[in-house]
């Protein structure tokens, strides 16, 4: 009986698993994200086009770079209501 032995390939990450680790509430996002930010680490094909994954420590190498947040407990709509009162005063 052979000994099983990993071999050392990345572990991958669904579009799914990555949302989650992003904090995101859907894939969409999660490409929205790879759209927007050129920095976003690149998916690799697993076969068909429709199948595809992310390597977790490209992710978490780009995670490790990114600025942190400000939470300020408001949203999004609210600050850009904040920004044009500031601006027209």
């Amino acid at each position: 009986m052979a000994a099983y032995t990993k071999v050392d390939t990345p572990e991958l990450l669904t579009a799914t698993a990555l949302a989650t680790l992003l904090g995101k509430r859907s894939t969409k996002a999660v490409y929205r994200l790879m759209r927007l930010d050129p920095t976003f680490p690149r998916q690799i094909r697993l076969g068909s086009e429709c199948n595809v994954a992310w390597r977790r420590s490209d992710v978490m190498q780009w995670i490790a770079v990114q600025k942190p947040v400000q939470l300020t407990g408001l949203s999004g709509v609210e600050l850009r209501q904040r920004a044009k009162q500031q601006a027209a005063a």
